[in-house]
């Protein structure tokens, strides 16, 4: 994959753990493997076929007798750094800077273990392009949209501008009301169902969001910034808890996903796209969020800090 400029590949090798590396060869920085999924036990590189394991280690320079000696460990393919947790694979883009994921995550990550996403099935991806990041991610973190927005699609199921909000570090952890939750408070407190009536929303700073998470069907949604300043590509992915094994339970899924992808591309992402082309002309003004948009805030506000060479990680 192509992240924020960056060639990507991701390959889980024969001791089970998961590589990364820049999908780029030693020799002439050719770009080793098209964007895509499969399976390969060597990369060659189509250009001059130098080949490389799944450690990234160089194993093969054609004719080196006449092309001159060549360093296999200075020469093997650049490796990221790589951990996963919970069930999600984190790669840093930085060569040899640590990913510290625990501290990183924090008081969030016992949360994300027990959803369990590592014994979901995978059903599908999707890509959609989108406008600048930030605009892109604060559709993501607030519902107060939902009537205007998603009148009907979203809003038929979720109560407009009705959320609770958690912190955990720079992460937050957002439950809308959905309107099941009307029909719930006329029964007693120990016949309410929590995950028929809320949809939990799990951020992960700065650009992953898991919808659904206490469900059969799980939609995450990884969002990064694209090439240049107005670009975005959010990669969206369906998780099953169950794998489905009939027409009717694929139908049923694939109904499930293309409703998300569709809702976030033809109501979300059209709207932000009108955002950014506004931006340009309140450049001497100024926009407003408000008090009922705090992951809004609390998203830009981590932002802000990192710029600033400030932690994220401090309780505020």
């Amino acid at each position: 994959m192509r992240v924020v400029g960056r060639e990507i590949i991701l390959v889980r090798g024969k001791d089970g753990q998961m590589n990364a590396m820049l999908n780029v060869c030693r020799h002439r920085a050719m770009k080793l493997l098209p964007d895509g999924c499969g399976n390969a036990r060597r990369f060659s590189c189509s250009y001059h076929a130098w080949t490389y394991d799944t450690d990234g280690h160089l194993t093969g320079v054609p004719g080196e007798d006449t092309f001159g000696p060549v360093d296999r460990d200075d020469y093997s393919l650049v490796r990221l750094p790589c951990e996963e947790r919970a069930g999600i694979i984190f790669v840093g883009l930085t060569a040899g800077r640590p990913l510290e994921l625990d501290t990183w995550l924090g008081d969030a990550l016992p949360y994300l273990e027990a959803l369990e996403l590592d014994k979901c099935t995978h059903f599908m991806t999707k890509e959609l392009a989108g406008p600048n990041w930030k605009v892109t991610l604060d559709g993501y973190l607030e519902g107060y949209h939902f009537g205007a927005l998603h009148p009907n699609t979203v809003a038929l199921t979720n109560h407009t501008n009705r959320m609770t909000h958690d912190r955990f570090g720079p992460h937050v952890r957002n439950v809308f009301a959905l309107k099941s939750l009307d029909a719930m408070m006329d029964k007693p407190r120990d016949e309410w169902d929590p995950a028929a009536a809320m949809g939990l929303v799990y951020w992960i700073f700065p650009g992953m969001s898991i919808a659904g998470g206490w469900r059969e069907r799980t939609v995450i949604s990884i969002i990064l910034p694209g090439d240049s300043w107005g670009e975005s590509m959010t990669w969206q992915a369906t998780l099953l808890r169950t794998p489905p094994t009939t027409p009717e339970e694929i139908a049923e899924a694939e109904k499930t996903a293309e409703w998300f992808f569709a809702a976030f591309r033809d109501e979300d992402y059209t709207a932000q796209t009108d955002v950014q082309n506004g931006l340009p002309s309140l450049a001497d003004k100024h926009m407003i969020i408000g008090r009922n948009e705090i992951a809004v805030q609390h998203a830009h506000e981590s932002v802000r800090r990192l710029l600033a060479g400030e932690s994220v990680l401090d309780p505020r």
